[in-house]
């Protein structure tokens, strides 16, 4: 059972906006994001999503996050004993 952290305020994004980072949170901790739009006669519905920063390795003095999984993965059995798998790069690689 984690324990509960206080709510951030929220941030209020261009209309415009269709994407953001957020930035300086702690690695291997989990942060539920709520999304909503609003207009002059009040709130819309909020998305609500609950997502885990992953864990850090230190590499040369400084923190890198592992890297993501590989995207796209196939297998197709070749025989009774064998497998071919096949991937491509990760879908957020800096």
């Amino acid at each position: 059972h984690e324990e509960s952290q206080p709510e951030s305020p929220p941030l209020q994004l261009q209309a415009s906006a269709h994407k953001h980072t957020i930035e300086g949170l702690d690695p291997r901790k989990k942060y539920h994001v709520k999304l909503l739009a609003y207009n002059a006669v009040g709130d819309g519905y909020q998305a609500d999503q609950t997502i885990s920063t992953p864990g850090c390795v230190s590499v040369r003095d400084r923190l890198v996050p592992p890297p993501p999984p590989p995207n796209n993965v196939q297998a197709r059995t070749n025989s009774s004993s064998a497998v071919f798998l096949h991937w491509g790069r990760p879908a957020f690689t800096s």
